[in-house]
């Protein structure tokens, strides 16, 4: 099974629009974790991905709970994570289940 890592809008020197996607590696994949209650206020440094687990931190999507707006964050080490974010990540197949496994984490259902 093959994934895309994702869809990018780009335009043209001639001002036309196009989407290219990147083809990930076999074996890699593309998750989105719901961050739950207990890694609340930890920091990418602290759950330390890409040296534990060998996976890489893409985005994190906030949701306020007040607006229930979303914004995305390209996260540092120093980003903080709060209940029911959703971390996307990218790794190989095995490292990610690590992940998954280590914190405890949900796996967001894509949206049909």
């Amino acid at each position: 099974k093959r994934q895309l890592l994702g869809r990018f809008s780009m335009t043209t020197a001639s001002g036309a629009q196009q989407t290219p996607y990147v083809e990930l590696p076999a074996g890699f994949q593309v998750q989105t974790f719901i961050i739950p209650p207990q890694l609340d206020g930890r920091s990418i440094a602290e759950i330390a991905p890409r040296s534990t687990f060998g996976v890489h931190v893409l985005q994190i999507t906030h949701l306020d709970p007040l607006t229930r707006k979303q914004t995305v964050e390209l996260p540092g080490p120093n980003s903080l994570l709060r209940a029911h974010d959703r971390l996307v990540v990218i790794g190989p197949d095995e490292n990610i289940n690590h992940l998954q496994r280590a914190l405890d984490v949900e796996v967001e259902k894509p949206k049909l």
